[in-house]
């Protein structure tokens, strides 16, 4: 019969796996937790988003948390911002009146700055809390 093995010869082999520039993004352990301070007001802000998308936010102004949950190609681009291997542990001090503090966490890795409207090197971290501002309350 076409296509199968002789006895005693080798099974096929399986097709190769796909490459990770087309695999999809792998999903994240741990949760993501970004928490907001400052500002001329002087806000205290935090989300969460675990590995499946869905959020929870609270403050400023208001005890009451919100929740919800990433859309799949919001999810998809945070997990990849997260496997990006610039996205590590660091502190970038940025000190100035009424701009805000920032750290994010996931796992192990933190990165904390001050965002004084100028360029730092956490510009990952950057992007996590610009797609989380876009998609949630925060």
């Amino acid at each position: 019969m076409p296509g199968s093995a002789a006895p005693g010869s080798p099974a096929a082999s399986p097709p190769p796996a796909a490459s990770p520039a087309t695999s999809p993004a792998r999903p994240v352990a741990d949760p993501v937790s970004v928490r907001r301070t400052g500002g001329l007001a002087g806000v205290t802000q935090e989300i969460t988003v675990d590995s499946d998308g869905r959020w929870r936010v609270r403050g400023p102004g208001t005890t009451a948390e919100q929740t919800g949950r990433l859309g799949a190609a919001q999810l998809t681009r945070l997990h990849l911002l997260l496997g990006d291997p610039s996205f590590g542990s660091a502190f970038y001090p940025g000190s100035c009146r009424d701009g805000f503090h920032y750290s994010l966490s996931s796992g192990a890795r933190r990165v904390e700055w001050d965002d004084c409207g100028r360029p730092n090197p956490a510009e990952v971290a950057r992007e996590i809390v610009a797609l989380l501002v876009d998609a949630t309350p925060f």
